[in-house]
């Protein structure tokens, strides 16, 4: 709005409840005269965000109210309770002003940020979310609105490490994948049993027990000479180490039959 007073936020809102067509940023009489109708004494000028919260009870409208930072927007303040009559605006401040704008159509304002395509968008005004599709947006609003605004925070170009050479990664030979299923067999009763370790060591009553019923592996390989190479000797060890295993059992059991034998003697 062009004025020359600290009044921005009150032309900007009564802009925003009487749209024209032409000229909308003029402070004409017939603006003026529309801004009457509007209760301004709960409010100071120049606006604070802290006061808008008196102005929107004592005129039944939600104002939402926007910052501007390094060419991104991100909320400021976001009306707790969705009335009928909503208005945007965008706060541009520097070290010593401030002046509230009017938002048109979010859509138009943020669309860039997220996206190139020239299409509408439905944002949330809270997260700035977007959506394609209102219907969408309204599914996100029932668990958004229980929270407050927040501002989408991303690093700084060159604060962030990263990996680009993948030439110079070594790859695995081969890769083992372990997966199995189960069911869910209900416990036959409810109540916490205090003899079992379960029960004692922890806080949770165990209502269920998961039962294996198949198993599946597989062996994801790609064969080169160098992974060619390791497969066999990984076969290798494999074979010394049943082997070895073998060995080990067979010990064993003659020496526990010399001990029975010692000890019946």
């Amino acid at each position: 709005m062009k004025n020359e007073d600290d009044q921005c936020f009150k032309w900007a809102v009564t802009r925003a409840l009487n749209p024209v067509d032409k000229n909308a940023e003029r402070i004409d009489k017939t603006l003026r005269k529309q801004a009457e109708r509007l209760e301004w004494d709960v409010m100071e000028f120049p606006v604070c965000l802290q006061d808008i919260g008196k102005f929107e009870k004592s005129n039944d409208l939600s104002v939402n109210v926007f910052g501007y930072k390094k060419g991104y927007v991100y909320p400021l303040m976001v009306s707790s309770k969705q009335r009928e009559r909503v208005v945007d605006l965008l706060l541009i401040s520097d070290d010593e002003k401030q002046h509230y704008c009017l938002i048109k159509s979010l859509s138009r304002l943020l669309a860039s940020q997220v996206s190139k395509a020239k299409c509408k968008r439905y944002f949330c005004r809270r997260g700035l979310n977007s959506y394609t599709r209102e219907d969408k947006l309204e599914h996100h609003q029932e668990y958004c609105n229980n929270h407050e605004a927040v501002r989408i925070v991303l690093p700084e170009p060159g604060t962030m490490l990263g990996f680009k050479n993948y030439n110079r990664s070594v790859r695995h030979p081969f890769v083992v994948y372990a997966d199995f299923e189960s069911f869910i067999k209900p416990i036959d009763t409810c109540q916490p049993d205090p003899c079992k370790s379960c029960h004692t060591l922890t806080n949770t009553n165990i209502m269920s027990h998961h039962r294996s019923v198949t198993t599946s592996n597989a062996l994801m390989a790609k064969f080169t000479a160098r992974s060619l190479l390791c497969i066999q000797l990984t076969a290798k060890m494999m074979t010394l180490h049943r082997n070895l295993l073998i060995c080990l059992k067979k010990i064993s059991s003659k020496f526990m039959k010399n001990i029975l034998g010692s000890r019946r003697r």
